[in-house]
Parts: structure tokens; C-alpha cells; sequence
């Protein structure tokens, strides 16, 4: 077999077994294919898994880059929460960060569960998934129940989930897809004349920070698709919204015992040790 289909088949491989450290690694070697002969591009570029890892990594980056960052204006911040935001217009972001008193393991099903999230979140309705094309991936809409004047709202958002070594973290990301299709899947048009709202970029990072304490860190850019208001009225609703969501979650967490994210965990044992291996191998590693 030629190198650089021997080395596209290895990528493929190892993105259906979520192994990022192979992604890299094969990535790198396509990209030298490539530069060695410049017709392979083509062929690359017809490739969805690669596709969706380059547009995975561009906005884990982004992500990380606003975790990160200290050019944010703070809002609230009391009882271990702070909301803070930034920018303006469409261009608005907002960032919330908790500490919770439980180790990671305890907090991860909470942002991995996502049809579980109406649980701490009283406005969303109901969670669809539509594919989850590996472990740490997956496609969802999400239907609301805002009060007027955002009442029939849904929103489509795709999820991704990478290690984060330095911190001993991990960073799900998630936005509204950019194209017609997520993968091989065809988006759906907005079901019984709702309106589509859209998530420019976001994510949920968990930190362990102690064996005990876990920081998590909730950053979204949206976008409401509604014109009759201002925006800077939406944002200003958004950016203390967040406290209370935050709030919730925190309280939910702690409430872990008996819950249904602990019974998720007894029915998903398979998956869960997936990540707890992932999280233990590579932290103890790094």
C-alpha cells in the first residue's frame, strides 16, 4: 500500500478510536505527504474524518485560548462563581466558572451526559442525539421553551471532548455545524416553523484542580436569531443567566449520590472507563 493511503487509513482508525495522540501523529505525516507531492490534497481534502478533525482542533484551540485568557469583564462574582464577558454585538462572549467540591470522575458525567442536560437547565425541553460517530463526538439538537419573545427556539450543536494534559483537564467544545451535513449526517431544517438559534463557538472545560475540587469553566458565543430586540439587551440577559445556570449545575453535582448521572454511569460502564483510563494514563504521563 502507497504511503499516504496507508497513512490516511491509519488516521481514519485511529478517529474512530478516539486516539488523539495517533491523530496527531498521522496528521503530521499526511501533511508531509502532501507537501512532498501536492496532488494528495485532493484526495485529503475528500476526506470528512480529517476534515472534522481540522475543524475539532481549530475550535479546541480557540477555546483553550479563551479559557486562558485574562482580557474579560467581571460581572458577578460571589459564592466560588464568577460570570465575566466580552466583546460586543454578535461578536459578544461570555465566560462562568465554578469550583465544585467533587474529584473529576464525579464531574464528567454531568458534561458528557448531554441529553441529561435539561436536568439543570429549566429552559431546554428536550435533547435529541442524531449521531455519535465515536466516543467523544457527537450531534444533537436542542429544543427550548423560552418564554415570549423566544418562544419555539431550537438549536443544533456538535460536540467534541479532548484531553487537556498541562492542566489536567478536559475541554468539550461545541458549535452550531457550518455546513449542510455533520460528517455523512444531513442537517435537519428547524422542526414545526421554530427558529434555529446558532452557538458560534463554546465549550465546557473541567479542571482537577485537588483530589477533591474540580473548576469548571462554561464559555458560549451565541447567537438568538431574534431582530426585534437590541442586542446588547440579549447580551446583557445572557451574561447573568449564566450565573444561575452555573449555580445549578454546581448544586447538582453535589447532589451526585443517587442521581441519574450516577445510574448513567452504572449502565455506561464501558464508556466510563474509557475515560477515566484516558484521564489516569495520560495525566499520570504528563
Amino acid at each position: 500500500m502507497p504511503k499516504f493511503e496507508k497513512c490516511l487509513l491509519s488516521f481514519k482508525e485511529a478517529f474512530y478510536h478516539d486516539d488523539l495522540d495517533g491523530l496527531l501523529k498521522y496528521h503530521k505525516k499526511l501533511e508531509k505527504c502532501c507537501e512532498e507531492d501536492s496532488s494528495f490534497r485532493d484526495q485529503l481534502s475528500k476526506s470528512i474524518e480529517f476534515a472534522k478533525f481540522i475543524e475539532d482542533m481549530d475550535a479546541f484551540e480557540t477555546c483553550i485560548s479563551d479559557i486562558r485568557g485574562d482580557d474579560w469583564k467581571v460581572i458577578i462574582n460571589k459564592h466560588n462563581i464568577k460570570t465575566e464577558s466580552k466583546g460586543s454585538g454578535h461578536d459578544f462572549l461570555t465566560r462562568a466558572t465554578a469550583i465544585v467540591d467533587a474529584n473529576l470522575h464525579q464531574v464528567l458525567p454531568f458534561l458528557s451526559e448531554i441529553d441529561l442536560v435539561p436536568t439543570w437547565v429549566d429552559v431546554l425541553k428536550e435533547v435529541l442525539v442524531y449521531e455519535e460517530p465515536t466516543k467523544t463526538r457527537k450531534f444533537a439538537r436542542y429544543n427550548f421553551w423560552f418564554p415570549w419573545p423566544l418562544a419555539d427556539r431550537e438549536c443544533m450543536l456538535e460536540f467534541a471532548a479532548f484531553p487537556v494534559l498541562s492542566e489536567k483537564a478536559i475541554c468539550i467544545v461545541m458549535r452550531s455545524p457550518r455546513s449542510p451535513y455533520y460528517m455523512n449526517f444531513e442537517v435537519p431544517p428547524p422542526a414545526g416553523g421554530k427558529k434555529r438559534m446558532s452557538v458560534n463557538i463554546g465549550c465546557l472545560y473541567a479542571q482537577a484542580i485537588s483530589p477533591t475540587q474540580t473548576k469548571i469553566v462554561f464559555i458560549t458565543q451565541a447567537d438568538a436569531n431574534i431582530f426585534f430586540l437590541p442586542q446588547w439587551l440579549i447580551n446583557f440577559g445572557t451574561k447573568h443567566i449564566m450565573y444561575y445556570l452555573m449555580d445549578t449545575l454546581r448544586n447538582k453535582i453535589m447532589n451526585f449520590s443517587g442521581s441519574i448521572y450516577e445510574e448513567r454511569m452504572h449502565e455506561k460502564r464501558e464508556f466510563y472507563e474509557f475515560l477515566n483510563r484516558v484521564i489516569d494514563e495520560k495525566f499520570n504521563a504528563s
